[in-house]
């Protein structure tokens, strides 16, 4: 994915080896390098160079890549609106967590490809390109348009919220997911479809993404089946919510850039159960929990976590399976390149993904085809 000039990257690495692999590394692609050897040198730097990325390690010393996340992140006199991606040798769920928290864009292990790598920064700054263009068009006016940008903007915010809330074992805010569904069922009724959410997608906010995607493809292709508000909310709230157990699944199997191997993906077969036991323990609607545990499975009982059959599942867990894999199908992931909306339907009707609703899926089709929803 080309991006527009030439490129500036802040490296702060305190092990001087790794460090010069990385620059000779951007240097070969012609990128103006800046290095740091730890924080503290990092906001002298940022005082007066502006880079397109910063690339940080965790654990240095002085003061470590998590304090100084916090700290570019949240002080208004370092000017610099940049992705930061932090790096480090360790997979403990706790020290990803702290680094999420800290306000980072990604999170790397080392050591790591630096293709990989190179796709991470690339989408991020080409994302941040846009954000800034988008900002500095806006208009004066507040239209419709401008409710339904925020609505989206909001949604991947109490996505987001929520997944952290329970990668930390603190209860959900639930009515945060009820309000912003509530908003987008008022938005299907003015614009007949939903917009979509922000289409880059960094490793760490897939999920995030993903999961506001496949709410809005969700709820605008039941709008068009006529189901009625009450539906359509337990819906979006469950196509919301449909990962959330992957909050329970080891963070070094969720953050893996290649293709899981068959033991990784037992472990992440479980995520449809987690996350049906997290919104029980909270009183959530059962519909809602159904979506959650039926997004995998398959009409013909192959799917999974308990094989169940056409005729076992709600219309909920089957439409969203459908929403789910072709979300899925037409996202650029680290280890593929998205598909285009036909060529994903194609795969569905053909069952690679595992056989789905004909009739749902056909209608889908239909809608997808004329441009009605997708993307």
């Amino acid at each position: 994915m080309p991006i527009s000039s030439i490129k500036r990257i802040l490296i702060v690495e305190d092990d001087a080896s790794l460090r010069a692999t990385i620059r000779n590394y951007f240097k070969k692609h012609n990128w103006i390098v800046d290095e740091a050897q730890d924080g503290r040198y990092a906001i002298q730097i940022l005082q007066a160079k502006l880079p397109d990325v910063i690339l940080m390690d965790i654990k240095m010393p002085r003061r470590d890549g998590i304090e100084t996340c916090k700290i570019i992140k949240n002080n208004a006199t370092i000017p610099t609106n940049c992705p930061i991606i932090l790096m480090t040798g360790e997979s403990a769920r706790s020290l990803i967590v702290k680094a999420i928290q800290s306000g980072c864009d990604d999170v790397i292990i080392k050591p790591f490809k630096f293709d990989a790598l190179m796709d991470k920064i690339v989408r991020l700054v080409t994302f941040y390109e846009s954000r800034k263009r988008n900002e500095a068009a806006k208009k004066e006016t507040f239209t419709q348009e401008d409710v339904e940008a925020e609505v989206i903007v909001y949604s991947r915010q109490v996505i987001e919220k929520v997944f952290k809330d329970a990668f930390e074992d603190k209860e959900i805010e639930y009515p945060a997911v009820e309000e912003v569904v509530t908003k987008m069922v008022d938005i299907l009724h003015v614009e007949k479809t939903l917009p979509m959410a922000f289409k880059m997608k960094s490793y760490n906010d897939y999920t995030y993404i993903h999961s506001v995607n496949v709410a809005s493809i969700a709820m605008s292709f039941a709008y068009h089946l006529d189901w009625d508000d009450k539906d359509l909310q337990l819906l979006g709230e469950g196509a919301f919510m449909h990962d959330i157990g992957k909050t329970g699944v080891d963070i070094s199997i969720l953050m893996k850039p290649e293709k899981l191997t068959d033991e990784e993906f037992t472990i992440m077969k479980t995520h449809p159960e987690l996350g049906k036991k997290l919104l029980e323990e909270q009183d959530v609607p059962l519909e809602v929990q159904q979506i959650v545990m039926e997004h995998h499975e398959r009409i013909d009982g192959s799917g999974y976590p308990y094989q169940l059959t056409g005729d076992q599942m709600s219309k909920f867990g089957k439409l969203c399976g459908i929403i789910d894999a072709y979300d899925a199908l037409t996202t650029d992931r680290c280890y593929h390149k998205g598909l285009d909306s036909s060529e994903a339907v194609g795969i569905m009707i053909n069952h690679d993904s595992g056989p789905m609703d004909p009739d749902l899926i056909t209608k889908f089709a239909k809608l997808v085809k004329g441009e009605i929803i997708g993307k």
